[in-house]
């Protein structure tokens, strides 16, 4: 049966999630700005407050504008995009048309990528080129089908097989990342922005002279810490799930996974409140 791979939902209705990243960046925004406005030990007047919110305004704009200046010249054309290893060809899909490219019209593929980070593999035909990034949907999965039809035909040297082996790890972390972002993702926003939330009430209760600005900021980027370096710990084990250097993996272990995620995110989040608790109170 043939398998048809498209690009992840927040690319196949870019426009809606664009919308929706630009809400909770606002939000966010906000929610600190009120923060360093109640935690404000020297009370702006009134003059003060309105150029706050003209900042909080031009930034919303500058926001937008970026978001669609995205859309327009890098996303867009992603949701039009399927690609489809049929038993003879590659059936490649965007919104100019169909192209078809049988497996013995290909030459050589490239993996521009960073280890665990992102790239993408380039597949040069007689012809033309395609490329595919890391975030086409089970890209891990579409890599070793691949393979295994150029084997098939004994077209093993149109790739290196160290840097394919190396791409398709980053495909898959990048996959299953993208998989725990969209599972992650509730819980994830609500914790950033509840170390806010929670940080300006500490600020507001404790009576300190120092720079509340620092602190503000530090909530924002602690649960951000904790996601990153839970993402890290997650990473390394997809090396560990590699089976014999072939383009297969072991079952991912999503309780494992989801445990590390809290563990950091939340765990980060609440020790920086202890921190600065003990921080204000020395």
């Amino acid at each position: 049966m043939n398998q048809t791979y498209v690009y992840r939902k927040h690319l196949r209705a870019p426009f809606k999630y664009l919308l929706l990243l630009e809400a909770i960046i606002f939000m966010g925004i906000a929610l600190a700005l009120v923060g360093l406005i109640l935690t404000d030990k020297v009370k702006m007047k009134g003059h003060g407050y309105l150029i706050i919110g003209i900042i909080l305004l031009v930034v919303f704009l500058l926001i937008s504008i970026e978001m669609g200046i995205v859309y327009l010249l890098l996303i867009r054309h992603f949701k039009a995009i399927n690609v489809t290893l049929t038993e003879d060809t590659i059936v490649y899909t965007n919104s100019k048309g169909q192209i078809l490219i049988p497996y013995e019209d290909i030459e050589k593929l490239e993996f521009p990528s960073i280890k665990y980070t992102g790239g993408w593999v380039k597949i040069i035909y007689k012809g033309g080129n395609i490329r595919l990034t890391v975030v086409l949907e089970h890209i891990g999965e579409f890599i070793s089908e691949l393979k295994e039809k150029l084997k098939e035909r004994q077209m093993d040297h149109v790739y290196n097989e160290k840097k394919m082996f190396s791409f398709f790890k980053t495909a898959v972390f990048s996959d299953e990342s993208w998989e725990r972002l969209y599972h992650n993702g509730k819980v994830q926003i609500a914790t950033h922005f509840l170390c806010i939330l929670f940080t300006t009430v500490i600020l507001l209760f404790v009576d300190y002279p120092g720079n509340n600005q620092t602190y503000i900021m530090g909530s924002v980027f602690a649960p951000l810490l904790g996601y990153l370096i839970s993402e890290v710990i997650i990473g390394i084990r997809v090396k560990k799930r590699v089976v014999n250097a072939e383009l297969k993996l072991l079952p991912r272990d999503p309780k494992f996974e989801y445990r590390i995620f809290h563990i950091f995110i939340i765990g980060f989040s609440i020790l920086y409140q202890l921190l600065l608790l003990m921080i204000l109170m020395i």
